[in-house]
Order: C-alpha cells, then sequence, then structure tokens
C-alpha cells in the first residue's frame, strides 16, 4: 500500500502493470457491501485525510484513521495545503466518516474470522476505524481482532491478532479435520503463481496462539500435513 499525502488517495500498484494505479474506492458497492479498488484518476476514487493518533518511534509505524473527505464543498484541506475541488455530484458523506472494518454477516463461514471482513465507510468513533500504517514497508493493518481493543466483557474471546488491508481474493486456503484415529489433518492450497510463507497456530485453554509450524508452499500447488 502507498500513501499520497498530496492527493489523499491510498492506492497500490496494479499486479504485472506498476505503471497503472487502482485506489481505495469512494462508494460502497451494494453487492459486495464493502469498498472496491478503482482506476486513482476515475470520480469514485476516495478522497481520504489522514488523521494521526501516534507513532511507534522504535518501529516508525504509525497508529491512523483515514477519514473520508467530503467533496460536495469547494474548499478541502489535505496535508496543511488548501486544494479546490470541482464540485461533484455524490452522495453526501457524513463528516465523521473512516475507513473501517465490516465483518462479514456469516463471520466468515468456513474459515471464522480469518476469513476476512470487508473495507468500508463507517464511524470514525468506531474501534474498526482504527489502523497501523507502516509506509516503509508498504503495510496497513489493524489490531481490530484483538481482544484487548474491545470492552472487558470480551476477554474470552480468541486472539486472532494482527490482520492486514489486502487486495484480491484469499488465495492461501486451509481446511483442516480429525481422523478416527484422533490424528489432526491439514490440507493447504496455494492459487497463486508464486511461492507462500506460512504460519500454523493453534489456540490453547488461556486463548492465546501458539506458533506449531512455519513453513511455505509453492506456487499452484497443495499440500497435506498431519500432526
Amino acid at each position: 500500500w502507498n500513501w499520497d499525502s498530496k492527493k489523499g488517495r491510498l492506492y497500490v500498484k496494479e499486479y504485472n502493470n506498476e505503471d497503472k494505479l487502482l485506489c481505495v474506492g469512494g462508494e460502497v458497492d451494494p453487492d459486495l457491501n464493502g469498498l472496491t479498488l478503482v482506476p486513482c484518476e476515475a470520480e469514485t476514487a476516495a478522497l481520504l485525510k489522514l488523521e494521526l493518533l501516534s507513532t511507534d518511534h522504535k518501529s516508525g509505524e504509525k497508529s491512523v484513521q483515514f477519514v473520508v473527505v467530503d467533496e460536495s464543498s469547494e474548499e478541502k484541506t489535505i496535508g496543511r495545503k488548501l486544494k479546490f475541488l470541482k464540485k461533484r455530484q455524490t452522495k453526501k458523506k457524513n463528516n465523521n466518516s473512516c475507513l473501517v472494518i465490516e465483518p462479514l454477516a456469516n463471520n466468515g463461514g468456513a474459515y471464522g474470522v480469518r476469513g476476512g471482513a470487508q473495507l468500508s465507510i463507517g464511524s470514525c468513533e468506531d474501534i474498526s476505524a482504527t489502523w497501523i500504517l507502516d509506509e516503509k514497508h508498504g503495510k496497513v493493518s489493524s489490531n481490530f481482532y484483538n481482544p484487548k481493543r474491545h470492552s472487558s466483557s470480551s476477554t474470552n474471546l480468541i486472539d486472532y491478532g494482527e490482520v492486514c488491508l489486502t487486495t484480491g481474493w484469499p488465495f492461501l486456503q486451509m481446511n483442516a479435520f480429525k481422523t478416527p484415529d484422533s490424528e489432526t489433518v491439514l490440507v493447504i492450497l496455494n492459487e497463486a503463481d508464486e511461492f507462500a510463507n506460512y504460519r500454523l497456530q493453534y489456540c490453547s485453554d488461556d486463548n492465546k496462539p501458539r506458533t506449531v509450524l512455519e513453513s511455505h508452499i509453492p506456487a499452484r500447488s497443495i499440500q497435506t500435513i498431519v500432526l
């Protein structure tokens, strides 16, 4: 991910065509119930303002919010510079709207919470509106699924750790089952054209993840692991 503070755009470079930039869109797709990537020159690209909440001086990571700028007015301030924008006949957004995580209605289906969630537009007051921006490594992530971010009544929730904002489909998929001999079998599928690293974890009685295995899977392949 790249952040353009001058234009107020959050964008990625298209795979196999780095000259083409795709930005986070500013309109929620009614079918996907989330935001999609659009060409950065499109009028539907989201105009954003970065609100810095805190900075980790050791890692350089920033805790931020991506505030959706209301483009219905003529003057907007972005990155301390006054921008004059042409009026657009778009749906007016709340002044307190940010990029947020929209959990899946079915809790991620067979994959659970790790099955992903949509990127959407919601209240900046919601905890899902807080992101971690690592400009050095081009990463945008969230601790939304960390129970410490929630109220004390959620202490029994499983800690799923940090999750990343990604594009495309979940090319790395996994399923697990137990055999009649009580062995745990995992089947891992990598649909991508490149190898992928992965970390296998399980949750103990205290709901904290424990790493069992770190390995990689070749491109376009299937692995079977017996534990």
